[in-house]
Order: structure tokens, then sequence, then C-alpha cells
């Protein structure tokens, strides 16, 4: 199991908060497959980019804050 990285972007709101998620990012443990799948779920397609872990998302370089998943309906 992996840790996936999932940020967003500029133009991008919370679905149950409306609030925006940039310089955020949500931390998903899984295969691939199965966190992008789970991403889907929560946010849709209104998301940036996944990433293998938060170095490579640059998590400290560029100061994002990590939020929990919404509930889903």
């Amino acid at each position: 199991m992996e840790r996936w990285i999932f940020t967003f972007g500029f133009g991008h709101t919370h679905p149950v908060t409306g609030a925006s998620l940039s310089r955020c990012y949500v931390a998903i443990d899984g295969d691939r497959e199965q966190a992008r799948a789970t991403m889907v779920r929560h946010f849709g397609v209104k998301w940036a980019f996944q990433y293998p872990n938060e170095e490579k998302a640059d998590v400290e370089k560029w100061g994002l804050s990590r939020i929990d998943l919404p509930e889903v309906a």
C-alpha cells in the first residue's frame, strides 16, 4: 500500500463548503487506481495532480495544507 497525494488548482473549490482549495492537498492510502477512485468519489474530476508522496508533490516547498476528505452523499 502506498500513500498518494492529490493537489488542487486555484480554481478548485471544496464540494461541501465552497472554500478555495488552492494550496491544499489530500493524502489517500491504497494502490494508484484505488486512491484515484477514492478521489473521484469525493471530488469528482475537480483536482489537479496525483503524486506518489509528499516530497514529489513539493508539499513543503509550496506550503500546502492537508485537508480531510469530505463526506460522500
